[in-house]
């Protein structure tokens, strides 16, 4: 959300309007990702079956990059950290395209979730307390102990991940984590 309101910092109507712009669009960026899967890999079977997502992981790892980090985005991120944590900021960023890449991913990843939870596990978003992680984001709901999942956020980790060592389960076995807390 590159200038404009930071999630923490909206309203409930706005949040209300993220979301219901957010989940309108689901199954439009569903669509793009078979649709650029299948044109690179023939086929690929999208039946939100847990299993599907080992050759969507596969292909995926192929399009993660990596670019150099500006001297600015340096700067501006030591900025926001303390000085010890400046030894662990990298010197690289994962790419616009692949950013794109992983929104689309993280979107199939929820709806193999909810589609294999019997109804248990939904997207919504919360607004209060201001200060838990994913406050006004669309995030799934349902979990034991009232926790959430922010799909962006786990695939964004697992291709922080991949980005140094290949693994075509990785988002499978994450999705296997996941489902203990599933009631």
């Amino acid at each position: 959300m590159k200038n404009e309101i930071a999630f923490k910092d909206m309203t409930p109507k706005q949040a209300k309007e993220y979301f219901e712009q957010y989940t309108g669009q689901i199954e439009i960026h569903l669509k793009n990702l078979k649709n650029e899967v299948c044109s690179e890999v023939g086929d690929m079977n999208f039946d939100y079956s847990p299993e599907s997502l080992i050759p969507l992981w596969s292909w995926y790892e192929k399009k993660i990059e990596l670019e150099e980090k500006s001297e600015d985005e340096m700067l501006e991120e030591a900025k926001r950290y303390p000085e010890w944590m400046h030894a662990y900021l990298g010197q690289t960023k994962i790419s616009l395209q692949t950013l794109r890449y992983c929104l689309e991913v993280a979107l199939y990843f929820a709806e193999v979730i909810i589609r294999n939870c019997n109804g248990k596990i939904y997207w919504g978003y919360f607004t209060r307390p201001k200060n838990r992680m994913s406050v006004n984001e669309p995030t799934l709901l349902g979990f034991k102990g009232k926790m959430d999942l922010e799909p962006r956020l786990v695939v964004l980790n697992c291709t922080r991940r991949s980005s140094k060592e290949t693994l075509n389960t990785r988002l499978y076995d994450m999705y296997y984590i996941w489902m203990k807390y599933v009631e």
